[in-house]
């Protein structure tokens, strides 16, 4: 029974221990977790248990109590404390720190560039894509130097001799309407000459040359009579205007006669004009046959039904 007693004892006070954070007990061991030793000299801690109270991680006691009491010390059981376990594979337990994962330390420097790699086969040509659009027109080169002469030809046959003849520029022939009247002017002289020289109105004058002759025409008033109308009167000169005949009328009709044209070749004189002398507009037509006075009789060219105007003519040797 004596044996027995101390180990009671024992139980018991270990069961008050367990019991103070339970019972605000607090006061009754705040002098113990101040203390400034926790193990005797036979590593027995303060509460009298083998190393059951370590400040160092054991594989028995693997719990740090944070809260309570026993705030700070390394306990077997999370009855009391908040549970932190460290790691059971390591034998010395007393060198063992936080396992807590540390800042990642500066990134590696990066090695050399390996050597370039052979260059691959060449792939197969692709097809020939559509032709583009034709560029501008370029700028025109620079002139080239002049070639050498070549060798001179032979001279051509000579081709036969032209018709003789005079030319002569000087002569000009001008007529005109003036008042009435109608003047003649040529190029040789510097005088001019009414051919008409009547009481009566003329107008309309044309001119034809050929050779030293020079023929006039034009339309003058007549009063043949009671009634009035208009002929085709003429006059002509042999020695290039200088003078002229007496006017001659060509026409001689009760019509209106009017409009006159004129052409010659050396001394045929050929000459048309408008007519109503039938009762209707014709074109009537006379020539001299070669005598510069004597006309023949006028003959209707047109003699139709219609009315016919403006009348051309031309001749040829």
């Amino acid at each position: 029974m004596h044996k027995s007693s101390p180990k009671i004892t024992f139980l018991l006070m270990t069961s008050l221990i367990l019991l103070v954070p339970f019972t605000n007990t607090t006061h009754l061991f705040s002098n113990i977790a101040m203390a400034q030793g926790y193990n005797d000299n036979n590593n027995n801690n303060y509460y009298g248990d083998y190393d059951m109270y370590s400040k160092y991680p054991t594989k028995e006691n693997k719990y740090e109590c944070r809260t309570g009491p026993f705030e700070g010390f390394f306990v077997s059981s999370v009855e009391f404390c908040k549970h932190v376990k460290f790691d059971d594979k390591k034998d010395d337990v007393k060198d063992i720190k936080d396992n807590r994962t540390g800042p990642q330390g500066p990134p590696g420097q990066a090695g050399p560039q390996g050597p370039q790699g052979p260059t691959g086969p060449q792939g197969l040509t692709g097809p020939q894509g559509p032709k583009g659009p034709e560029g501008d027109t370029g700028a025109t080169g620079a002139t080239g130097p002049q070639g050498i002469q070549g060798e001179r030809g032979f001279n051509g046959t000579q081709g036969p001799p032209g018709p003789s003849g005079v030319v002569n520029a000087s002569k000009a022939y001008v007529v005109w309407e003036d008042e009435g009247d109608i003047i003649f002017r040529a190029s040789q002289t510097s005088d001019t000459i009414n051919l008409s020289n009547s009481t009566e109105s003329s107008s309309g004058p044309q001119i034809s040359s050929s050779g030293n002759n020079v023929y006039v025409v034009w339309t003058e008033d007549v009063l043949p009579g009671p009634s009035f109308s208009t002929n085709i009167f003429f006059a002509f000169s042999t020695d290039n205007g200088q003078t002229f005949s007496t006017p001659d009328n060509l026409s001689q009709n009760t019509g209106d006669s009017e409009d006159p044209q004129i052409s010659s070749e050396g001394n045929n004189v050929y000459v048309v004009w408008i007519d109503t002398t039938d009762g209707n507009v014709d074109i009537f037509y006379t020539t001299n046959n070669q005598d510069f006075g004597l006309f023949g009789t006028p003959l209707n060219l047109s003699h139709n039904a219609g009315e016919s105007f403006d009348p051309q003519i031309s001749s040829s040797p």
